[in-house]
């Protein structure tokens, strides 16, 4: 009798931290599959490009927020992303770029006018630091 009872709550036991995996699992792989492009764009994009704007918040202060924003446009589906991103210096808010997100793939296109093409994000960042180069 003893013996059964400890293989039955042995056999719970593994029943249960099995589920526990299962479950942590299936939550981890929603999640990832899940996009927010508000979290794409203060993780990825806004680190990435914010070496262009010099912005430093240790440095600034303002009753105006600011550092970087974006406004999603109305031509935006759950397949692309398209919108603007704002660079704002206290109170200043001024257009910085245009963006595409390719949200299956998880990837950012920049360009500056709206007459460009997008490009690849670090194409876009590595451009623009070229041309910051070239004119000092």
């Amino acid at each position: 009798m003893k013996k059964s009872l400890n293989l039955i709550l042995l056999g719970t036991g593994i029943l249960v931290l099995f589920s526990f995996m299962v479950f942590s699992n299936s939550e981890k792989a929603l999640s990832d599959a899940e996009f927010n492009l508000d979290q794409h764009m203060e993780r990825i994009v806004f680190k990435e490009i914010g070496i262009l704007t010099g912005y430093d918040a240790r440095k600034s202060y303002s009753r105006c927020p600011s550092g970087l924003s974006y406004s999603e446009d109305q031509k935006s589906n759950s397949e692309v992303a398209y919108g603007t991103i704002y660079n704002a210096e206290g109170c200043s808010r001024e257009p910085f770029c245009q963006f595409k997100v390719m949200i299956a793939e998880k990837k950012t296109f920049l360009k500056k006018t709206p007459n460009e093409p997008f490009i690849a994000m670090s194409d876009f960042v590595k451009r623009e630091q070229d041309k910051r180069t070239a004119k000092f």
